[in-house]
């Protein structure tokens, strides 16, 4: 388990931590805090999923929000040290990246965009000849209001699910897309929220967080009108009759 925690300075002057559980999470080792920099060793962040290679490594996708905001790669062993780092996007405006692998040595990664030029779109990149080498950012033809992104492959690298808001400055709705193949455009399947309400809350709807679990099930949270965690859980007959009604002429 990799988490943040937040002193002096809000998200600019947090840590990022490890522990691990040998027992599916019923009880956990001890709490040791990640060196990732000698700047202080602060503001590195984590949100999204890890990728675990067939050795036991972890490649951990993190991000800076102190002096620039940045995404990288954090490179862990099996005991948890960090032996590299990659950074990702080659400007200062990407954060919180969903890493997808697409082989042994490749992956993509779709990240928040905090662009003041370029704002209301998703972040893309992919690696080259590993790594260490990113494409430039470009932007998804979805929509999103500088919020965060989640991401999981289905039954090939290229056949993915993106769950993110569906707006360009709100976060008032929950959205679902769907890709197979590289060059396909992405198709909004499903929306699981829409609207603010009668309460009026500003962003009632962020930070979404998809898995798929071994069974085929897949397992959505995200925060709820700013009091609870919601949980939505659904299996691939669902997902199926998701795509069957967006389909054109459906």
């Amino acid at each position: 388990l990799c988490f943040v925690s937040v002193s002096v300075g809000g998200w600019a002057g947090s840590s990022l931590n490890l522990c691990v559980s040998a027992d599916n999470g019923s009880t956990w080792g001890p709490v040791r805090r990640l060196i990732s920099s000698p700047f202080l060793n602060i503001s590195t962040l984590v949100r999204n999923a890890p990728l675990v290679a067939e050795n036991g490594a972890v490649i951990l996708p993190a991000y800076h929000e102190f002096l620039g905001k940045f995404a990288e790669l954090l490179q862990l062993d099996k005991a948890g040290n960090v032996l590299n780092k990659y950074r990702i996007s080659h400007r200062r405006e990407a954060i919180q990246p969903a890493l997808l692998p697409v082989d042994s040595t490749h992956a993509v990664a779709y990240m928040r965009n905090t662009s003041d030029t370029q704002p209301g779109r998703i972040w893309f990149s992919r690696s080259r000849d590993s790594l260490a080498d990113w494409t430039a950012l470009e932007a998804l033809a979805l929509p999103n209001p500088d919020a965060a992104v989640t991401a999981v492959q289905l039954n090939t690298p290229d056949e993915q699910l993106l769950v993110f808001n569906n707006h360009p400055s709100e976060r008032d709705d929950i959205s679902m897309a769907y890709r197979h193949g590289s060059d396909t455009a992405w198709q909004l399947i499903h929306q699981f929220e829409t609207g603010k309400g009668s309460e009026g809350i500003h962003n009632p709807f962020s930070y979404p967080f998809l898995l798929r679990t071994r069974d085929g099930r897949y397992h959505l949270f995200y925060t709820w009108k700013r009091k609870y965690i919601k949980h939505i859980h659904f299996n691939n007959a669902a997902l199926l009759e998701m795509l069957q009604s967006a389909a054109p002429g459906s």
